[in-house]
């Protein structure tokens, strides 16, 4: 028998003394010593690395990680799996986990299946899908528990998630059965509007009815009886009219809004190198776009539209398609990069009256480009760090917040024109009034104030503080007409104040970010939470008029387009999103580096992204007529497409 002595003596050799010494069960006592020297914290005993590099290359984050793990999890659970050659089986297969044998991917051997094991992989699975714990339970009760599956923001959260991710066959399938059954609860609305609409149709018959027995019998009355009757028809046919307007807008809406979903599933369910999919998916956003430009007949207020995923899935198919092929074709979105400063791009601001941006950075450099990216002035400015730019109002100089806690003025050549102790401390934030009356400052000790401004300018020795913050202050904002300011402080409060520093209101909210919207028309502001919450408050009364969850959840910043229709939200995830008022995403960014802000352009219709490596982003925004233009030309250009495409795209004039 072995030595007596307990599990530890599982380590040391077998006793001397003969055969009669020799071990029974040699597998078992194999066994046991590798699961105490390697499988069981493995981590601390992986010298030299092996596991370790095994468990890096499994678990990389990439567009294919869930496709990846939901393989090997097929691969564990022996289901038999051909060797194709495809992205995640080649990944797969150089981490050493597995290996090819009689035609079918096996585990290389068990010590691997120990450590990487079933339970270690369901794990890392619902960590990175947003709706892990609803899949579990509908997967589980062999998906017949539909009250699992997705709905309304919690779907398209989902579907955005998914947009760049090769995902498992289970997750296509909950996908899909979730947009099914919100197919089928949308149809349940349209048979309701259809029964509304028959109830309004029988109404006016019984009006119609009604009013012809009036007439009958008050003859005596036929003046007035007249009149009644005609109002009664006027009634009943205008309230059946509209009823059957409502029904019909509600049924394209909803087909419109399926058919563009169905085109951004199909894009992101395909892998990246399948060029014919991405074709095929952008033929259907296509004709989704152009059903959505019929119905909303070319109107300016996205606010208003019945449907957007169109839009989205038209985007996100041509940079996909963009990317993929690495073309500078017109056709294609328009996209400007290039290297604007060494180390993180702290702000980037757009002149209000010249097709120029200004940018700072973290190596105390300002720079002015044109559009192309091409340089126009560089100066240094002397103030540590430059932690924000602005232009004035009327676009004739600049403005830097210093690390050092000056603030100085520049013209567009670079020469300095006044520096002034703002506040004490770092100056995170600055904005000018709309009159260039006032600077506004914030800072990292606790400091805001607001600076008269003379003509110079110059400020004006009566500073204004605004007190009571905690600790940092982290942005500082005039209202669009300059009759208040808002500030934000580490804290996530949001506070408002007169000119003459008298606090008039505290939100009922934990913000991250705030932007105010510039149109004249838009008497509104929006708040932006860590978790994505967007808030739209009113201007005059500071009240919350509406709000809707992002798919941030993470939040940074958010920032209003110049003519109000649009949000820009920013998160850690190196994306940045663009959704109209009503709370539908009509565009998705995605960047090589960490977003730290976002410009717009003051026509709107493009973004400048900062990044944190020092790289500048100019993207352009497209509407819905400029997407369809751009996707029938690149469809056109290709012979096998050209007659389908000839026949949707009739109203884009490609």
């Amino acid at each position: 028998p072995p030595c007596q002595g307990g599990e530890q003596d599982l380590i040391h050799t077998p006793c001397q003394g003969g055969e009669q010494d020799l071990i029974q069960n040699p597998g078992e006592w194999v066994e046991k010593v590798v699961r105490l020297k390697i499988v069981e914290n493995w981590e601390s005993q992986d010298v030299p690395e092996h596991l370790s590099t095994i468990r890096d290359r499994l678990f990389k984050e990439n567009q294919r990680i869930i496709r990846r793990l939901g393989l090997y999890q097929q691969i564990l659970q022996q289901v038999d799996i051909v060797p194709d050659r495809s992205a995640e089986q080649m990944e797969l297969r150089l981490t050493g986990l597995i290996v090819k044998r009689r035609e079918k991917l096996t585990i290389s051997n068990p010590i691997y299946q120990a450590v990487f094991n079933k339970n270690l992989i369901a794990q890392k699975l619902e960590k990175l899908s947003p709706y892990s714990e609803a899949i579990k339970v509908w997967l589980n009760s062999n998906c017949e528990d539909n009250s699992q599956l997705l709905r309304g923001d919690n779907l398209q959260s989902a579907l955005v998630w998914a947009a760049d991710k090769s995902l498992r066959n289970e997750d296509f399938q909950f996908l899909t059965a979730s947009q099914r059954m919100i197919f089928g609860d949308q149809n349940q609305l349209l048979q309701a509007a259809t029964l509304e609409t028959k109830k309004a149709a029988r109404d006016a018959e019984t009006a119609l009815i009604e009013a012809d027995a009036a007439k009958h019998k008050a003859q005596q009355w036929i003046g007035i009886g007249s009149a009644v009757l005609a109002a009664s028809l006027i009634g009943a046919i205008g309230f059946s009219t509209l009823a059957y307007q409502r029904f019909k807008l509600a049924q394209a809406s909803i087909e419109i809004e399926q058919n563009g979903s169905d085109a951004l599933l199909l894009a992101v369910s395909q892998k990246t190198d399948n060029s014919q999919a991405l074709s095929e998916a952008l033929l259907r956003a296509i004709a989704s776009g152009e059903k959505l430009k019929t119905l909303v007949n070319n109107k300016p207020n996205l606010e208003q539209y019945p449907a957007t995923r169109p839009l989205l899935a038209l985007q996100i198919i041509l940079d996909k398609i963009s990317k993929k092929q690495q073309t500078k074709a017109s056709s294609l979105p328009h996209l400007v990069k290039w290297q604007a400063h060494a180390g993180a791009v702290t702000s980037v601001s757009f002149s209000p009256d010249r097709q120029i941006l200004a940018t700072a950075g973290i190596d105390d450099k300002v720079r002015i480009w044109n559009f192309s990216g091409s340089k126009i002035a560089e100066w240094k400015a002397l103030q540590q760090s430059v932690n924000m730019i602005s232009f004035s109002p009327d676009g004739k100089f600049l403005a830097t917040a210093g690390k050092d806690g000056t603030v100085k003025f520049w013209n567009l050549s670079g020469k300095n024109i006044s520096t002034f102790q703002a506040i004490k401390g770092s100056v995170t934030s600055i904005s000018f009034s709309s009159d260039s009356k006032f600077l506004a400052a914030a800072g990292i000790d606790s400091n805001a104030a607001i600076l008269p401004l003379s003509k110079q300018p110059k400020v004006i020795s009566s500073i204004i503080k605004l007190p009571g913050h905690n600790g940092l202050v982290r942005s500082v904002n005039f209202s669009p007409k300059g009759d208040f300011v808002t500030t934000l402080d580490g804290k996530s409060t949001v506070r408002i104040w007169n000119l003459s520093g008298q606090l008039e209101k505290i939100l009922p909210v934990q913000a991250i970010g705030i932007s105010f919207s510039p149109a004249k028309q838009q008497y509104r502001f929006a708040t932006v939470t860590f978790n994505g919450k967007v808030g739209l408050w009113n201007l005059s009364e500071k009240e919350l008029m509406n709000e809707f969850q992002t798919l941030h959840f993470d939040a940074k910043s958010i920032s209003f387009s110049p003519d109000g229709e649009r949000l820009a939200t920013v998160g850690i995830d190196k994306t940045v999103r663009l959704w109209n008022l009503a709370g539908r995403q009509v565009a998705q960014f995605e960047f090589e580096e960490n977003v730290v802000s976002v410009g717009w352009s003051r026509d709107g219709k493009q973004i400048a992204v900062a990044g944190s490596n020092g790289t500048v982003w100019l993207r352009q925004v497209q509407g819905l007529a400029e997407l369809l233009k751009q996707s029938c030309n690149f469809l056109g250009s290709k012979p096998e497409y050209f007659r389908r495409v000839s026949t949707i795209c009739k109203e884009s004039n490609y």
